[in-house]
């Protein structure tokens, strides 16, 4: 299950879009005459509004280690380890093993386990950690939390946004994935769909379609509106099909009834 707005969730997206027989459909002629890639453009991700202690505890897991952190370990050390930390966050683990099996433990593991127990008790944003982690512990990261940390270094932006780009060719959706600050600049799109990352996350999680939220102005767009109004019907079911990704939300803004409601008011 991929968190949004990860390249993970990028590369599901376009697999259930071409897996989509009423999309597919309704884009058979989709760029003809007409430019008809799109960048997605997130404002404000609150990356600076949390920190690693927002992280959820499965993410961090004893059992989500890399297997290369085990391979110098003996079985029955390894058996310990996982027994007695199997359901706490990898840098709560140090703390809860007997004495006897943190001596066991070899020198670079045991400072990795140090570092990282110290790095959340001193409980920096996710801006901050990614000057904090050093690259020993980016090694013992589990692989889904280390791609994380790489995606805020290489694809959110000073201002905190982060792009996505989606082109359709010959009747499918041939890219979807982020985009690095650098390349935004350099990519040829028709349209250009904006909004802040609560706003986003808002539509994600609606029913709203995608017509309805630029019409509300949840979501801005730029390019060739008469265009985007005449394939309206295949614009809705690319935004429907959002919902057959199983999604969760690094960044949960956790919005009420009540604030959806006051979004989706003109």
């Amino acid at each position: 299950m991929p968190w949004f707005p990860t390249v993970e969730w990028y590369d599901e997206y376009r697999e259930v879009l071409n897996n989509n027989p009423r999309f597919r459909n309704l884009i058979r002629d989709w760029g003809e005459g007409f430019n008809g890639s799109f960048v997605f453009e997130v404002r404000n991700i609150p990356v600076d509004d949390h920190t690693l202690d927002d992280i959820p505890d499965e993410m961090l897991g004893v059992d989500r280690m890399p297997d290369e952190i085990w391979d110098d370990l003996p079985e029955a050390l390894e058996t310990e380890i996982k027994r007695e930390g199997i359901d706490k966050p990898v840098y709560r683990s140090f703390s809860l093993l007997d004495e006897s099996v943190r001596d066991a433990l070899s020198d670079e593991i045991r400072a990795l386990l140090e570092e990282s127990e110290e790095l959340f008790d001193a409980d920096p944003t996710y801006v901050e950690a990614v000057d904090e982690i050093s690259e020993e512990l980016r090694d013992f990261l589990p692989p889904h939390l280390d791609s994380l940390v790489h995606q805020l270094e290489s694809f959110v932006t000073d201002d905190h946004g982060a792009y996505a780009y989606l082109d359709i060719d010959d009747g499918e959706v041939s890219e979807a994935r982020a985009l690095e600050p650098d390349e935004v600049e350099n990519i040829d799109a028709g349209f250009h769909l904006y909004g802040d990352y609560d706003d986003w996350e808002y539509f994600m999680k609606s029913d709203e379609t995608v017509i309805g939220v630029v019409m509300d102005e949840v979501l801005k767009p730029e390019g060739q509106m008469l265009t985007l109004m005449e394939y309206a019907d295949a614009l809705n079911e690319m935004g429907e099909t959002r919902h057959d990704v199983e999604t969760r939300y690094i960044f949960d803004v956790g919005e009420t009834d009540t604030d959806a409601e006051e979004k989706a008011t003109p």
